[in-house]
């Protein structure tokens, strides 16, 4: 069977290829930075503010590497835009290394962290302002993201200012004390599935069977299913005779409804029993929660579609949007590793064998405390995400897989509740994200709205 093409993508992590000792001053025998240029996929300086604050602390930044260069290294950093535009540089020491799966952590990443040394005064004001909006936004200072942006480096050495401490690396997740930016979900039990228990005040608490924290997957799988997270339906597929084949249930449905709700039992149900329910019970009844994980409450996407949704929307802990079913809130993350498992168990009982890995779709805008949600998800719902893969992406592979095509291809994703377009080039086997772009609320669930509301 023939093997799958290299995909350059946004978040596929660096490979600076640099000198673990780096060049030496001839004068004083001193070993000289070793010059490493960050290329990121934002367009925009506030693109960048936004997106990439969660991996930056006023001590240092962590960058994602499956190569990270030793610890004790020098380096003369600089990070670019998309445009080529230098939004920051300074010098910095490499002070520690995640190595690949060296954590049991499931939103661990390879990389290095990297203490500053050195920032010119525009760079300073640039953390300190990266570092004002995460604490705004409840990210513990000083907490470098577990899952951040893949770099795409070449080799430049760059100048800069100041000391700094440095950052600590990703361990287990912060105590309620520094809260992370993904929250870990309410207390549950995987050995009594959607079991009910009673309360001291005699109303009944629900059970989602998901563990109250990720447990060890143990052995790896021999199929690896690639799963479409959607908004309205999710789905998987796996490679068949060197082709993908979408998975039918064992009703002969090729989707999940990426809904969860709860029944009149006081039960958790997912899927074509949940929808089942939609119009009889909407206030028990989730769906397109895929809006709604990462993001703060207090954002205006989440107030707008408090406002759209007849289920409740409710602040966490940790700030960010839960839903409400009955007397439990659930976390975004439990909501969606409660599909994730639903979409698990078809994969399995149609293949005959456990399945524990995946590659996961996403939309090509989510930002990195989005994808680190949906790798929570899938470590919840006991699976192991090999991969995050951005849904425009994933079209090209399917496009141009064999074809060995040397153009540049404007794909575009209009699903049920986004529309995202990615622009890419395709040399060959090697398929390098451009430029992405997409708006939350313009799906095929706001054209059905649009029309209602004109009828109305």
């Amino acid at each position: 069977m023939p093997r799958p093409p290299p995909v350059r993508d946004d978040y596929d992590g660096g490979r600076p290829g640099l000198s673990p000792s780096g060049p030496h001053d001839k004068r004083t025998g001193e070993r000289m930075p070793v010059g490493l240029v960050v290329r990121l996929s934002y367009g925009t300086l506030d693109e960048f503010v936004d997106r990439f604050a969660v991996n930056i602390s006023r001590g240092g930044v962590f960058i994602r590497t499956r190569e990270p260069r030793p610890i004790g290294t020098r380096l003369a950093l600089e990070l670019k835009l998309q445009t080529g535009e230098t939004v920051m540089r300074g010098e910095g020491v490499v002070r520690w290394v995640q190595a690949e799966k060296a954590s049991a952590h499931p939103l661990a990443a390879p990389g290095m962290g990297i203490q500053f040394t050195d920032l010119d005064e525009p760079s300073r004001a640039l953390v300190d302002r990266m570092v004002s909006l995460k604490e705004r936004r409840g990210v513990a200072p000083g907490v470098a993201s577990p899952a951040p942006v893949a770099p795409r480096p070449d080799h430049t050495p760059a100048p800069t200012r100041a000391p700094s401490p440095v950052i600590p690396p990703p361990r287990a997740p912060p105590s309620a004390a520094t809260p992370a930016p993904v929250r870990m979900p309410a207390q549950a039990d995987l050995s009594a599935p959607h079991r009910t228990e009673q309360l001291s005040a005699g109303t009944a608490r629900v059970d989602t069977g998901l563990p109250k924290t990720p447990r060890p997957i143990g052995k790896p799988s021999r199929a690896i299913i690639g799963i479409d997270l959607g908004t309205t339906n999710s789905c998987a597929a796996v490679v068949k005779d060197g082709r993908p084949y979408v998975i039918p249930s064992r009703e002969g449905h090729n989707t999940v409804p990426s809904i969860v709700a709860l029944n009149a039992r006081n039960r958790i149900v997912v899927g074509h029993l949940a929808r089942a329910q939609l119009l009889t019970n909407p206030k028990a009844t989730v769906y397109g929660a895929k809006r709604l994980v990462g993001r703060p409450f207090e954002s205006d996407v989440v107030q707008e579609m408090r406002a759209k949704f007849p289920y409740e929307i409710v602040a966490d802990p940790d700030g960010l949007a839960a839903v409400r079913l009955g007397p439990e809130t659930l976390s975004l993350e439990q909501v969606s590793a409660l599909i994730l498992r639903e979409v698990k168990d078809v994969a399995q009982n149609h293949l005959g064998e456990e399945v524990n890995r995946a590659v996961i779709t996403v939309p090509a805008y989510y930002n990195e405390r989005q994808r680190a949600a949906v790798r929570l998800a899938g470590a919840l719902a006991g699976i192991h995400v090999e991969r995050i893969l951005n849904e425009p992406t994933a079209a090209a592979l399917a496009y141009a897989f064999g074809r060995h095509l040397n153009q540049r291809v404007l794909v575009y994703d209009l699903g049920g509740g986004t529309f995202d377009a990615s622009v890419l080039e395709l040399n060959d086997n090697v398929y390098e994200v451009v430029s992405t772009g997409g708006d939350t609320f313009l799906g095929g669930v706001d054209f059905d709205n649009r029309v209602v509301d004109r009828l109305l």
